[in-house]
């Protein structure tokens, strides 16, 4: 065994997802951290939702259902970085996730299925 080694929060966030008719998904639009890895499905999401707000001639409604879209996997990987941001809260999620690992893969499916 070694120590543990690793970088973050990684949280990126940006001042805007839209400016004017530029409008940026997915890691550009910023996110909270790739904990949970639901990224692709939450950045294909927004990109649906890009799509249809240019379609609809209504750019300035897309940051508002970009927020909709990632909103579920933003608050689950925000609840899971604010618990593991001690000692205790490692143990507690690591322990949890150990001895009930069904209970970890039913949340971050039911996140990355929004």
């Amino acid at each position: 065994m070694s120590d543990v080694r690793g970088a973050g929060p990684l949280r990126q966030r940006v001042r805007s997802r839209r400016v004017g008719r530029v409008l940026l998904v997915g890691d550009a639009g910023g996110y909270v951290d790739a904990l949970t890895g639901e990224g692709i499905a939450v950045g294909l999401a927004q990109a649906q939702a890009a799509v249809a707000a240019l379609a609809a001639d209504r750019p300035e409604a897309y940051p508002r259902a970009a927020l909709r879209v990632s909103l579920r996997s933003s608050v689950l990987t925000s609840g899971l970085l604010a618990a593991t941001r001690s000692e205790p809260g490692r143990r507690a999620v690591l322990g949890t996730a150990h001895r009930v690992p069904w209970l970890f893969d039913r949340a971050v499916n039911a996140v990355a299925h929004d």
